[in-house]
């Protein structure tokens, strides 16, 4: 399974990437203990609530939630058991080790170009340059709106 870069502040995780439901059921659950910096990448596809749950692990996970603006929107600590967490309006969870979500709410996520390929998104910049992106993006939408504007007349 590949792994990818993810960035969210000063901490850099690999992650395996799933999407499929019976992967994404079974998750980490009877798995070893993941290593530094390891991680569980979930996409759900789109936003919405989102109910992860713990039944089968051996470990604490921290459960960090990113909604489609890349954003943190939620980071919850659990422990092996059948404990579980729902987190409105997030896209993407990450499970990685307790304790390495902490103080993450409301930060940026920037991941691999392969990454954002996997899951269908315009490419993350790894210096939080999106600027270049944006301003095509609405110089692109200008250059429409007056396209159409002359065209309709």
């Amino acid at each position: 399974m590949a792994l990818y870069t993810i960035n969210i502040k000063e901490r850099t995780f690999k992650v395996a990437l799933v999407k499929d439901g019976p992967a994404m059921k079974k998750g980490l659950a009877g798995k070893p203990k993941l290593g530094k910096n390891k991680g569980l990448l979930f996409d759900f596809g789109k936003e919405k609530d989102i109910t992860m749950n713990m039944v089968g692990m051996n470990y604490p996970l921290d459960m960090i939630f990113i909604n489609m603006e890349r954003e943190v929107v939620a980071v919850r600590s659990l422990k092996p058991g059948k404990y579980q967490t729902t987190v409105k309006d997030a896209r993407f969870v990450i499970e990685v080790n307790k304790g390495m979500g902490m103080g993450l709410i409301g930060e940026k996520v920037e991941c691999s170009p392969e990454l954002a390929e996997a899951v269908g998104m315009i490419p993350c910049s790894q210096k939080n340059n999106n600027t270049d992106v944006v301003t095509f993006f609405t110089m692109f939408g200008l250059c429409a709106m007056m396209f159409l504007d002359v065209a309709l007349g």
